[in-house]
């Protein structure tokens, strides 16, 4: 597990881990000052942790995806700013001159929704189910999962779609040498095939369950609304997370 191992040299902090989805419900917490926890941002939702200044040592902080098409969005800015592990499945590798400080994981060789213990990859049909197994692999006994609700709200899946126009995502081009943002339809799923990945991912989720229960670890999905997700649900109260910096919005503020 050679591409492991810069993650394995730190030591943890026995604190729990935190992953970041990026659908509606993520709009209502504020990672911010979110210091004292491990944090996971897949995709997106790296766009609600402030990780412009180093962490405590103990502390891993994670970019992971497995969709290269995130090359093309505005916020791929922040993620090779900000300081944190940034972890891509093999899929990236034709970008490796460019992206020399990124860690590459290769897919499990198994079936999408299988998982045996001595593979040497992460769970691959969406970035969701590789953060999870990564947590897991790297001895992390409690995951809270935010943000993964697997529903749509008319025809908004993701947080930063109820968020003011210039705040959104825009995808990136170059024309002539200029940069230029554009609506981001030409790189957005279309929420059917959103849909699709995520019955897909109910499946691989209970691999993941059966795998966590196996090796002492709990997950819980902090989520208030109804959600197909099959891991324990609990609300954010519940959970005591607000010791670790991390502010429930349920009303109208955002970070």
């Amino acid at each position: 597990m050679n591409w492991l191992k810069r993650l394995e040299t730190h030591t943890w902090r026995d604190v729990p881990v935190c992953i970041l989805g990026a659908g509606p419900s993520l709009l209502h917490y504020n990672f911010s000052n979110c210091f004292n926890c491990h944090v996971f941002a897949v995709n997106s939702s790296i766009i609600k942790v402030d990780w412009s200044a180093a962490s405590d040592p103990d502390i891993l902080r994670v970019w992971i995806s497995n969709d290269s098409l995130c090359k093309r969005w505005s916020y791929f800015s922040k993620v090779k700013n900000d300081i944190c592990f940034k972890v891509v499945r093999d899929s990236w590798l034709k970008y490796k001159d460019e992206l020399q400080d990124f860690i590459f994981f290769n897919p499990r060789k198994t079936k999408e929704d299988v998982i045996e213990e001595n593979d040497d990859g992460l769970l691959y049909n969406s970035s969701v189910p590789s953060a999870i197994d990564l947590a897991i692999k790297l001895g992390f006994k409690n995951i809270f999962l935010f943000g993964i609700d697997h529903t749509a709200q008319g025809e908004k899946t993701h947080f930063w779609q109820y968020l003011p126009i210039k705040e959104q995502p825009k995808e990136c081009v170059f024309d002539k040498g200029r940069k230029i943002y554009l609506s981001p339809v030409r790189i957005m799923q279309p929420v059917a095939m959103q849909k699709n990945v995520w019955n897909m991912n109910i499946s691989v989720f209970n691999a993941l369950k059966d795998h966590a229960s196996k090796s002492g670890v709990s997950i819980i999905n902090v989520n208030d609304s109804n959600t197909p997700i099959p891991f324990i649900h609990n609300n954010f109260i519940e959970t005591s997370l607000s010791n670790y910096g991390i502010v429930h919005m349920p009303i109208s503020k955002h970070s």
